[in-house]
């Protein structure tokens, strides 16, 4: 199925900046975005762990952190 969808410049450029990240097409990106959200997932925006008054490498183990508390991170297609 195609879908054309008009949306904010802002909006194409975080998507477009998120793609190259992510080493995907925008296209690629979207669906997975959309997917997310029909699914009631929703990726963390931010998490304070520098606030978290805990002693220790937390900034540096967020990553280790995160697929504890939340799992591992799906594969990325190619």
């Amino acid at each position: 199925m195609s879908i054309t969808v008009e949306i904010p410049d802002e909006l194409a450029a975080r998507l477009a900046e998120e793609a190259a990240d992510r080493g995907t097409t925008v296209e690629r990106l979207a669906v997975e975005w959309l997917e997310a959200r029909a699914a009631g997932s929703h990726r963390l925006s931010f998490v304070a762990l520098g606030s978290s008054g805990v002693k220790g490498p937390t900034g540096r183990r967020h990553r280790e952190l995160l697929r504890e508390a939340f799992g591992p991170r799906p594969a990325r297609e190619a």
